[in-house]
């Protein structure tokens, strides 16, 4: 079982705050905090996700709760300094949420290609969101951690370290040797419910806290509908930026580019507060 909170920088540093996606963990962003090496980076592995237990009922997933107990494991690290919020797919949902419940030692939200899509954008129903969630947890099975890694790594045009260590951060061995997603069936269909119950599309137009949003490029068939919907978002203190080359998985495809277009955005804002 890897550790739920995970660090990297100094602390007297500016904290930035990472939320990870559906399925993956806090170690997804080790790369990335890499080239953020003057912020203090705080990244959280989410209740049901990389080895730690289920939350109790589904209800809990529910944004309106998670959230609550995201604030009281970011103050164990924190306590009450200031810091921005970063969050991935899921994470990014997260980040808004937390921000309309929470916003007051919160400087900025960036939203890595996440916060933005509905399910009615992507045409999607409940149903068969759960369906093809099911399916994809049953058939997403390696007969060992070797032939796990050589399948992420033939999907990559580049290879790592930090990406081997993200990559095993999403799953677990089982008693037989065969290695599944880490993230229990009960989790992601509980996230799955929570996103129909409590929709966000319209969160950021009652946020005033500036938002930086990342968006991916690839697959190229979906730019369109990308950045259609990205302009959509009505808030005064947004911020909307392509990734180029990169894929949902923006930190993974380009590490560099992200954490060089966070670091302007944020030293741009903090000049202007001067």
């Amino acid at each position: 079982m890897q550790e739920k909170i995970h660090t990297w920088g100094k602390p007297s540093h500016q904290a930035l705050v990472f939320l990870h996606g559906l399925g993956s963990s806090g170690l997804m962003f080790q790369e990335v905090a890499h080239h953020l090496e003057d912020f203090y980076i705080v990244s959280l592995t989410l209740p049901g996700h990389g080895g730690r237990i289920d939350l109790e009922d589904d209800q809990s997933y529910r944004y309106s709760a998670l959230v609550h107990q995201i604030r009281r494991e970011i103050e164990t690290v924190l306590s009450n300094r200031t810091f921005y919020l970063v969050g991935h797919s899921w994470g990014a949902e997260l980040a808004l949420a937390y921000a309309h419940y929470f916003p007051k030692r919160l400087l900025g939200i960036v939203l890595l290609d996440g916060g933005y899509l509905t399910a009615d954008d992507l045409g999607m129903t409940i149903k068969q969101e759960l369906e093809d969630t099911k399916k994809f947890l049953k058939q997403t099975v390696y007969p060992s951690m070797h032939e796990f890694l050589q399948s992420e790594r033939s999907q990559r045009e580049r290879w790592n370290k930090d990406l081997e260590t993200a990559a095993k951060g999403c799953v677990r061995e089982t008693e037989n040797g065969t290695v599944q997603l880490a993230v229990s069936e009960f989790t992601s269909l509980s996230i799955v419910r929570a996103r129909y119950e409590q929709p966000l599309q319209d969160l950021t137009s009652f946020i005033e806290l500036p938002i930086l949003l990342l968006i991916a490029t690839l697959p190229e068939a979906f730019s369109s509908l990308r950045n259609t919907v990205a302009k959509r978002l009505q808030h005064p203190a947004i911020k909307i930026l392509p990734i180029p080359y990169a894929s949902h998985d923006l930190v993974a495809d380009q590490p560099e580019q992200v954490a060089d277009t966070i670091k302007k955005w944020i030293t741009k804002r903090h000049d202007k507060t001067l």
